[in-house]
């Protein structure tokens, strides 16, 4: 029983590990590194200035992202 448990244990804190991790990935624009600036999920950075990174897919476009007419 003892193995048992320390197996279950160990993996429910690595499931709990992942996913904090996994939350911290996505919230986080240091994906990348390079010279003069960093990237991330939602937002690439150059010289201090952060725009949000423009919708790029292959699906159809969500309503915020289409141009107004």
């Amino acid at each position: 029983m003892g193995v048992k448990r320390s197996l279950q244990s160990g993996g429910v804190l690595l499931g709990f590990l992942a996913n904090v991790l996994t939350i911290l990935s996505t919230a986080t624009n240091y994906w990348i590194r390079f010279p003069g600036g960093h990237s991330g999920l939602w937002q690439e950075c150059k010289g201090g200035i952060c725009p949000n990174i423009p919708c790029q897919s292959e699906a159809p476009p969500p309503p915020h992202c289409q141009p107004r007419h």
